[in-house]
């Protein structure tokens, strides 16, 4: 147990070493990230893949670089605390942490006539300059094995069995970062697995468990504003408010109040302060979950949120995403077609086909846990710009329940063209019926609802849909 506390504390303590303003771990504010080309470098040639961000309270979220000119893209979000950023310029991978109302700035010069210098200006300046082992380090865990995979070992208690899962982290952690130095950047990656690792121990098949199981999973610790930085936290907090085991209350029907009475109830003993940024977050995330689900915050909600936290910046943070669902809500929009079909219908492609009658349509089969369809998403834009003052041609994203719904309709926004979220049989069926095992898939169609292509991961998909488009276009 030694060696598992003296690896999760890693994360804190070493951190404790630099100078950070801890108030802004705790501020909501717009971020800031400016690309600039130097010496005004021109950008017809610089590609921005799969730009991401996500924070305490946001699993990914896709954002968009907006070009402001030839040589400067700028990104601006609202957010609470530290955020990461990440994407892929020209395919490498790039990653930071960002902190509200911050400035940050990537310059990019050009190196010689194939390569590019980049500079990071900001806080994590450390985080951005080692990407490459960031890349590497996610690679790794998720490659890495599971504990007792393949072992018939049987536990006689789950404490055993947390004992022993922790005990994989530590050896995880150690690993994986066992050859940098000890300092942020070691901590750091320590959180990021962490995060990674734990809420997977809360749910799994194991022996009864009682409510001490929690012991040596959250500690004191996660009153620290550095438990914010790892991407990650916000799936830990709603595992543990979705845990049966917890008896933790809808925040909804009973209200901040109650709901933190029952955590002080939980882990009272864990933390000695009624008053902590673990319960402040908890409420939040509880929250926030419900958002995304679909719910709306009352007045009476919005009083009791504001004179529960004492902290305003993470009030005004909930307030904002209540009052960006309110808005998405009210105006709906007619592009998006949220579970369309009659459950029956297993022939939704011939449906769609149907809805755009004399035009050509490509359709994209994919999903939000899907790297190569994500990837692929930037190359296909490409194209659709090439098409976009023509109304003969229709783009058509479909997926299922499998994707996120929230992460879905944060896609809609960006990627424009027609979306489609379909049941998990009906989706089956469609990639059955064209013969399709893996996404990303495509589908192409002529004016007059004929198929003339279909193909899964088409290499330079640019140029190979282009030729796809205007061979239909032709019939």
């Amino acid at each position: 147990m030694v060696k598992i506390i003296a690896y999760f504390t890693l994360f804190y303590c070493s951190l404790q070493l630099n100078v950070y303003a801890q108030s802004n771990f705790l501020s909501s504010g717009y971020l800031s990230l400016t690309i600039k080309g130097k010496p005004s470098l021109l950008f017809n040639e610089i590609d921005i893949a799969m730009p991401m961000m996500s924070n305490s309270l946001l699993k990914d979220k896709p954002v968009v670089f907006i070009k402001l000119n030839d040589s400067t893209f700028y990104l601006s979000e609202y957010t609470y605390g530290p955020t990461a950023v990440y994407f892929r310029l020209n395919g490498r991978y790039l990653s930071t942490m960002l902190l509200p109302n911050e400035t940050n700035v990537i310059t990019v010069s050009m190196k010689d006539s194939a390569n590019y210098n980049i500079q990071f200006e900001g806080r994590f300046k450390e985080i951005f300059d080692n990407s490459a082992l960031q890349e590497d380090l996610i690679m790794n865990m998720l490659s890495y094995p599971n504990a007792g995979e393949g072992s018939t070992e049987v536990f006689s208690s789950a404490d055993d069995f947390k004992k022993k899962q922790l005990e994989a982290v530590a050896d995880m952690t150690h690993s994986l970062t066992k050859g940098l130095p000890n300092g942020m950047l070691k901590s750091y990656y320590a959180g990021i697995i962490s995060a990674f690792k734990i809420p997977n121990i809360l749910f799994s098949q194991i022996p009864q468990r009682t409510q001490n199981y929690y012991d040596d999973i959250i500690t004191a610790n996660f009153a620290d504003t550095l438990t914010l930085m790892p991407s990650g936290y916000f799936d830990l907090l709603v595992r543990i408010y979705q845990d049966s085991l917890l008896q933790i209350p809808d925040i909804t029907k009973v209200g901040p109040s109650d709901f933190k009475g029952r955590l002080v109830h939980l882990f009272g003993k864990t933390f000695q302060d009624k008053d902590n940024l673990f319960y402040d977050m908890m409420i939040a995330a509880a929250y926030i979950y419900h958002l995304n689900d679909g719910y709306l915050l009352s007045h009476q909600d919005q009083y009791h949120i504001d004179n529960a936290l004492n902290n305003k910046q993470l009030t005004n943070y909930i307030f904002l995403q209540n009052e960006v669902k309110k808005i998405n809500h009210q105006q709906g929009d007619q592009q998006v077609f949220f579970l369309p079909f009659d459950k029956k219908n297993e022939m939704i492609v011939t449906s769609i086909v149907e809805k755009y009658k004399d035009k050509v349509i490509i359709i994209d089969f994919w999903a939000t846990w899907c790297g190569p369809c994500i990837q692929a998403f930037s190359e296909m834009d490409k194209v659709k710009k090439k098409y976009e003052r023509r109304d003969d041609v229709v783009f058509v994203y479909l997926t299922d329940e499998s994707s996120d719904p929230n992460v879905f309709q944060e896609y809609t926004k960006i990627l424009g063209g027609e979306h489609y979220y379909v049941y998990k049989d009906q989706y089956a069926s469609a990639l059955k019926q064209f013969g399709f095992e893996y996404i990303p898939s495509y589908l192409v169609f002529d004016k007059r609802g004929n198929l003339t292509q279909k193909s899964t991961s088409p290499m330079n998909l640019t140029d190979t849909s282009t030729k796809w488009i205007e061979s239909a276009l032709s019939k």
